[in-house]
């Protein structure tokens, strides 16, 4: 996973599918939480109008109620007075039946406050009047009870209160809340008939406290409720208003009234704050699933791929043992298979070339070797004397020959080493002993090019002596070739390593150990084999170690063995 963070692939597929996949998450979840709180914000103002319709409906019955009562009061009052004289104003014994009739249908107090009833004459006048206990005590304490009273019965002689039950006999209800003696409340009217006939009218004041008392339950204790007349008087007003509150207004259309019900918007819309909370929670869910899935399935495409790659580089590098072994049913894990398939012909091809330079070589020794042996009696004068220019001659092709001969016995080392017909004896070494051998041995050709050998350091490893000294002959040997005339090469031991520098122009091909690949100096190619750096190669690997080039501008080689 960690590997895969270094992709670009991988950072395009998660680009891709985050693109592919959070976009429309968002969008989903932007219109869903959008959605939601609009249901929410609905439900709300459902649930207020339906309390506010049953507030509206409480006003209408509580009203209807009080005069429902008040027309069966005045129809029994005039079925209680039938028989009486119509000029009931002076009959003193009439007056005394009505109240006690009266008196009777008020008390307990339930809906009204006080009742008056009215004569029919030409000049209507109050008859009697009934009130509460509470109503009676608060006209005691009015000091100028009597004017405040006669005002009153003035205002309803004179208005549709009294007038429209006397002449038409029809209920009224008045559509203003006024006082009556310190109490809010509501007038209404009715007529009361003798043989079907107005003969007098009632004014109740109906109470306004029972009407609060009915709409408290739909208020609780977190809504706000206000009624209000038809002039803007309040009639009912329960709880405090709110400076954010959500309300909804419903009319009390028979009487021109409004009832207003609220409650705090953050009660209100907690529902919809609530379903908005969840979305977008869901909808970070959601997302958060999408971009681990996103990097899980990049991830799973780039996985197989850098395997291939990884493969395809070690294969570059010589190890055409290199295999990926994707264990799936896909075009990836088909494309695996194709590549381990090629894989194995390649080596196939690469161990077939092996031995075909394995059997070419050792076949090439034997007459090279009679070649050397018949060309040097001739050069010793063993089959006469021969001239000159004739030698000069022979002895060009003596050392083609030996270059001949040693390109042959590298093929043949290579061709053993990659059959695995080598093998080492690990022991513990001095490493600059070692090194200081192998310099010696290449002293001749270095000093006569005046290029000086140094060893520093020293160091102990686990390795084969004898192969170790190849491997630093071989190294020491490409040094040499490429360092300039009068230059150093110096082998510095540390430890279990060793690294050898020169001063030449350093490496020019991208893989130094790869078999007949030869770098080049000043333009041309050194005149070998191509072949030392690879057997190198292969001895290390043979002692566990490993080989590497730290520097391309002038040649450094650092070979690591094994610590004793």
């Amino acid at each position: 996973m960690l590997a895969a963070l270094r992709s670009r692939l991988w950072f395009r597929l998660v680009g891709v599918f985050l693109l592919a996949s959070v976009v429309p998450l968002i969008g989903a979840g932007w219109i869903t939480a959008g959605l939601l709180e609009e249901r929410a914000r609905s439900d709300a103002d459902q649930q207020l109008r339906s309390l506010a319709n049953l507030g509206e409906s409480l006003v209408d019955g509580w009203i209807a109620r009080g005069q429902g009562k008040l027309s069966t009061v005045g129809r029994l009052l005039g079925e209680r007075t039938t028989g009486v004289a119509p000029q009931i104003a002076s009959n003193f014994a009439f007056r005394d039946k009505v109240i006690d009739n009266v008196n009777g249908l008020v008390e307990p107090a339930d809906l009204y406050l006080d009742i008056h009833f009215y004569n029919n004459r030409a000049n209507p006048e109050l008859v009697s009047q009934v009130a509460t206990v509470e109503v009676e005590r608060a006209q005691q304490l009015t000091p100028d009870f009597e004017a405040v009273q006669s005002r009153a019965n003035d205002f309803n002689i004179n208005n549709a209160l009294v007038n429209t039950p006397l002449n038409t006999g029809e209920p009224v209800v008045s559509p203003v809340v006024n006082e009556h003696f310190g109490f809010p409340a509501l007038q209404v009217s009715a007529p009361v008939s003798q043989n079907e006939r107005p003969s007098g009218a009632l004014v109740a004041y109906l109470d306004i406290r029972v009407l609060e008392e009915l709409l408290h339950p739909v208020a609780s204790d977190t809504r706000r409720i206000e009624l209000l007349d038809r002039e803007g008087k309040t009639v009912v007003a329960i709880g405090e208003k709110t400076a954010f509150e959500h309300s909804v207004v419903e009319p009390v259309e028979e009487f021109g009234w409004t009832f207003t019900i609220a409650e705090p918007r953050d009660l209100a819309l907690a529902a919809a704050r609530e379903v908005r909370t969840q979305a977008i929670r869901w909808t970070g869910v959601a997302i958060a699933i999408a971009i681990v899935l996103s990097f899980l399935c990049a991830a799973w495409l780039v996985r197989p791929i850098r395997t291939l790659t990884g493969a395809a580089n070690r294969m570059e590098s010589g190890d055409l043992g290199a295999r990926v072994e994707l264990q799936r049913g896909d075009e990836i894990g088909k494309l695996g298979n194709a590549f381990d398939k090629m894989a194995a012909a390649l080596e196939k091809l690469d161990s077939a070339k092996s031995s075909f330079l394995g059997t070419v070589s050792h076949e090439l020794r034997t007459p090279l070797t009679s070649m050397q042996m018949s060309l040097a009696n001739v050069l010793d004068g063993v089959v006469g004397d021969i001239e000159p220019r004739q030698r000069q001659a022979l002895e060009r092709v003596a050392t083609g020959i030996q270059r001949l001969e040693r390109m042959v016995r590298d093929a043949l080392a290579l061709a053993r080493l990659e059959a695995g017909a080598e093998s080492v004896a690990l022991v513990e070494c001095e490493l600059a002993a070692v090194a200081r051998d192998a310099a010696s041995t290449l002293a001749p050709i270095a000093e006569s090019r005046q290029i000086t050998i140094e060893v520093t350091g020293t160091g102990r490893a686990l390795a084969d002596p004898e192969q170790l000294h190849r491997m630093l002959v071989n190294l020491l040997d490409n040094a040499v070739k490429f360092s300039p005339d009068g230059g150093t090469v110096t082998v510095d031991i540390d430890g279990a390593s060793l690294c050898v520098t020169d001063q030449g122009p350093g490496f020019t091909v991208e893989n130094p150990f790869a078999a007949f690949v030869q770098g080049e100096r000043d333009g041309v190619k050194n005149p070998g084999s191509g072949l030392g750096l690879s057997i190198v190669r292969h001895l290390v690997e043979l002692h566990g170690g490993n080989i590497r080039v730290e520097q391309r501008q002038g040649g450094v080689v650092r070979l690591d063995l094994q610590k004793p």
